[in-house]
């Protein structure tokens, strides 16, 4: 039978890992029914235990009194051995019952915990290009209500496991481990997560690995599975170990969903609630293509995931689906709705909302919320119009602990305190509708923007990072109009930087320092709106029409692959765990290393120099 990317699988095999996975739920089930019996009817025990010989000490007591006053009655005393021995005798059969009562209890969580790691390790193997089919709405709620009650029936069944344990072992029985529960995730290395837009540096940046060079959906080179994604949105995946995040919207409803990294399965996906009197869906105007009603990208510090949409709701979830708290910021006054990607500081939230037609209209500002209830920290104006652009962090000198939030909005650049939201310094650049994001290297923040009414206007430009006040006449190392970008954010090392998206050539690479240009490229028929990443010195720049192209930030440009997928490509890539996670029109896409791929491929060429 051949699946949906075209490639063989193996059903019998599928057939029997599925048998057995139905089985090891199954028994999961039994063990955690077991379990909650065990532990209600030592709980049930205990409750009705007031009135054993052993724990009600008034006869005894009684008889002792008695005894005082007749101190030499000899029924007295053989009747007080006989409560103390049948006292005793009960005292260590209830031991005894206790004692099996804990056995049994552990024995059954013991069978339910390896019940659920063999069906966890039973999903299906990720030997060929498997795709999961988008589910229906009601689909997503019916899911959502059956997973919720099976983390309920779970949870309790564990809970009133080890509460019985701990209620009413008057000694502690061998071997009952003592547990602790962690209040946040465990952090991961960087190079197993993409928390943000961008990456963990909202940069594009990666850390150096053994990442994949070629794919190619056609052949399944490279491609460790596809999944569909329900609903629209032009958002990027973010990654956090193995957990996938990704949102999608209409005008009524806001989506997110979360997906197995390893199987390629969707796990959850968990429909957004505005806050009461949020605006609904006649007050706001529809955003334009280009965004959408779900472009922002969702953000993850690990413990939970934030989201924003069109609407200007902004929300958090636990790692379960659980919607935590959301705020709206009211009804966003922009053509592209709330479409800026929120980043991660501390325990802040910062989002950038420009919105109006003119910096006069005064309705911009930047806001950072708490993560933990969404109450606004710091809110500061921007005197801007209406943008799209995403904020970064970068730190002017490594030597220096000082962090300078940055963030583009006609005409300025400017820089903030991360903590705070007081203003450090602005320069005057460029003017039009910002889309790029800035970025940074080297102490050198890199933007631009290409004015669609006026081409004249368009300016990219390097900014010495770490001035005070006005910075226009003092920190602006040079400036260009050629090359510009109109959507895709640039990327730069220490020494180079790289623009993709002008009107003269495709991709120009400069040194950021001086603004000479060493390279320029015209992909042919490229429409540059994703993103580049930087790996190392090795560059992945999507475009639409579904290719990758890799290529290095060098003096010398050469082409080395051309990498495909069947889909419009929009967003950016997500790099994680050494796996590239590419979001499609329709359909979320997995690539990494397969044993037997060539890890490099003869130099591609394409297009004009």
């Amino acid at each position: 039978m051949t699946d949906q990317a075209g490639t063989t699988s193996s059903a019998p095999e599928q057939g029997r890992a599925a048998t057995w996975r139905f089985a090891a739920l199954s028994l999961a089930v039994v063990a955690a029914v077991f379990s909650t019996a065990v532990g209600g009817v030592m709980v049930w025990v205990h409750v009705n235990d007031a009135d054993n010989v052993w724990t009600n000490a008034a006869p005894m007591a009684r008889l002792e009194s008695q005894l005082a006053e007749r101190p030499v009655d000899a029924a007295l005393k053989e009747k007080i051995r006989q409560q103390d021995q049948e006292s005793r005798a009960e005292f260590f059969r209830r031991q005894k019952e206790l004692q099996m009562g804990g056995w049994l209890l552990l024995a059954g969580l013991a069978i339910f915990l390896a019940a659920a790691k063999c069906y966890a390790a039973l999903r299906p193997k990720t030997v060929e290009v498997p795709t999961c089919a988008a589910p229906t709405r009601a689909e997503w709620l019916q899911r959502a209500r059956r997973e919720a009650w099976a983390v309920t029936a779970g949870g309790a069944a564990l809970a009133v496991g080890l509460g019985g344990v701990v209620i009413l072992g008057h000694e502690r029985l061998p071997g009952v481990p003592q547990v602790a529960v962690l209040e946040e995730v465990a952090a991961l290395p960087v190079a197993e997560t993409w928390p943000m837009f961008r990456g963990p540096t909202a940069r594009g940046i990666v850390t150096p690995g053994d990442w994949p060079q070629s794919w190619d959906t056609k052949t399944g080179e490279n491609v460790l599975w596809k999944c569909a994604i329900p609903g629209e949105g032009n958002s990027s995946p973010v990654v956090w170990g193995e957990r996938v995040f990704m949102t999608s919207a209409d005008a009524e409803h806001r989506w997110l969903h979360c997906v197995d990294a390893s199987a390629g399965k969707v796990l959850w996906s968990s429909e957004e609630k505005s806050p009461p009197g949020a605006p609904g869906p006649d007050q706001v105007k529809p955003p334009l293509d280009d965004t959408g009603y779900a472009a922002p990208t969702a953000a993850t510090d690990g413990t939970r995931v934030y989201v924003t949409y069109a609407n200007a709701d902004v929300a958090a979830f636990d790692f379960a689906g659980k919607q935590l708290w959301v705020i709206n910021l009211g009804v966003p006054q922009s053509s592209y709705g709330l479409a800026s990607s929120p980043i991660i500081y501390k325990n802040l939230l910062i989002l950038q909302h420009d919105q109006g037609g003119e910096a006069e209209d005064r309705l911009s500002s930047i806001v950072a919320l708490d993560v933990r209830t969404g109450r606004i920290v710091w809110q500061t104006p921007r005197p801007v119009p209406g943008s799209w652009s995403s904020p970064i962090l970068m730190r002017p000198d490594q030597a220096n602990e000082r962090l300078e939030l940055v963030a583009c909005g006609t005409p300025w650049v400017m820089a903030y305190d991360p903590a705070s939201g007081r203003e450090l310094w602005r320069a005057k650049c460029f003017s039009g509708d910002v889309a790029p994001s800035p970025v940074a290297a080297g102490g050198v923040v890199v933007a631009g923007v290409a004015d669609l009414s006026d081409g004249s206007k368009s300016r990219l430009l390097a900014i010495r990072a770490g001035g005070a006040g006005d910075v226009t006449a003092t920190n602006i190392l040079w400036s260009t109009d050629d090359n510009v970008p109109k959507i895709a954010s640039p990327v730069a090392d220490g020494e180079r930087g790289l623009a993709v998206g002008g009107d003269s050539h495709g991709v120009a690479c400069y040194n950021t320092h001086t603004g000479k240009v060493l390279w320029a490229h015209d992909f042919e028929n490229a429409a540059y709106t994703p993103s580049p990443v930087l790996a190392d010195d090795m560059v992945y720049l999507p475009v639409e029409d579904g290719r990758t192209f890799v290529f290095r930030l060098v003096d010398k440009f050469e082409l080395l692959h051309i990498c495909k997928i069947e889909e419009q490509i929009v967003t950016s890539p997500a790099f994680a765990g050494g796996r590239i996670y590419i979001r499609g029109k329709n359909s979320l896409y997995c690539i990494g290393r397969r044993s037997g791929s060539a890890a490099t491929a003869s130099p591609a060429t394409e297009g004009k120099k």
